[in-house]
């Protein structure tokens, strides 16, 4: 997935799992978002590059919930 810089991209997120998550990049953190609920972070991205994302809740990236977002100059 990718974006252009300098635009603010507004994340909608869904959680239809069994346990709350959330979502962290850029420095910037989702309310924790409970089972069947939605949340969402707004996030502007002023540089180009490669951004990691992660569900800061333990074990959760390492169970694969991470990711990168290439942001386009």
């Amino acid at each position: 997935t990718s974006v252009k810089k300098g635009r603010a991209v507004v994340f909608k997120l869904a959680n239809r799992g069994a346990v709350a998550h959330d979502f962290r990049i850029l420095g910037k953190k989702s309310a924790q978002i409970q089972p069947g609920k939605n949340g969402t972070l707004r996030v502007t991205f002023a540089k180009a590059g490669r951004f990691n994302y992660i569900c800061t809740l333990p074990t959760h990236a390492l169970a694969g919930m991470k990711g990168t977002l290439l942001v386009k100059a």
